[in-house]
């Protein structure tokens, strides 16, 4: 399975940072659009080389967080059956395995949570919302404070998948800190992605708020549960200069 990947400049795309939306499915190598964007599939987007900041090495750094795209392509191979023993997963084991993956990993997105949050949580700390999101109530131990994160519909969706019947007080994936990394670990490999963090979840989102008009610094830190205004900006200085001061200049100048 191939998607569609639509990717907008930022700044100079000679020498800047890409951010990339996922859109719809299809095939394709790179071509250059006359409204600056490119259309690609996840391979493509992994391999290409040159200056655009897309290659292996900046996956492997900075953009190997947990941000939109990367999510995407993960849940692209999640399904897909890996070894296991001395053979490989049946469909039926890839398909309960995935389906942990993915909804532990939009969890994480929507909630910013650490990994030793996500391994605490239970589904009575859920509660649903008419138009099928829900809330998450839970304890942030750095901060010694509660925080209740909303956990969007096809996140809801994804934990109805894996919940099969599970008490209120069960938790939700049943996984130690360490069998999170290590899922998450084993999901970025399989998706040909090196140096994911195991924060990526968090400062991935981040980094998707940051890009966003209307979402300013104190909400992000409210929303991850951050004290420090500082270490939100080391991990949203890119995406915060795409919405500063001079781009916004150059913004309003285009706009004359």
């Amino acid at each position: 399975m191939t998607t569609q990947i639509r990717i907008r400049w930022i700044g100079d795309p000679n020498a800047g940072p890409l951010h990339a939306t996922v859109d719809g499915q299809i095939a394709g190598t790179p071509t250059r659009q006359t409204s600056g964007q490119w259309t690609t599939t996840p391979d493509t987007l992994k391999r290409y080389p040159g200056p655009y900041g897309i290659g292996p090495h900046a996956l492997s750094t900075w953009r190997a967080k947990l941000a939109g795209i990367i999510r995407a392509r993960i849940e692209a191979t999640a399904y897909r059956p890996r070894p296991r023993g001395r053979g490989m997963e049946s469909p039926a084991t890839a398909k309960a395995r995935a389906d942990v993956e993915i909804a532990l990993i939009r969890t994480m997105r929507d909630t910013l949570a650490r990994v030793s949050e996500a391994a605490a949580f239970t589904w009575q700390q859920t509660e649903r919302r008419p138009d099928g999101s829900a809330t998450i109530t839970f304890r942030r131990p750095k901060t010694d404070a509660d925080t209740t994160a909303y956990l969007a519909p096809i996140t809801v969706a994804a934990l109805d998948a894996i919940r099969r019947g599970a008490a209120d007080t069960a938790p939700l994936f049943g996984l130690s800190d360490g069998q999170i990394k290590r899922r998450i670990q084993a999901a970025a490999k399989a998706a040909g992605l090196e140096g994911v963090s195991n924060h990526g979840c968090r400062i991935g989102t981040a980094q998707d708020l940051a890009r966003s008009k209307g979402i300013e610094m104190p909400a992000i830190m409210q929303a991850g549960g951050w004290r420090s205004e500082t270490t939100v900006a080391r991990y949203t200085a890119r995406e915060s200069a795409a919405r500063g001061a001079v781009a916004r200049f150059y913004e309003q100048e285009a706009e004359q």
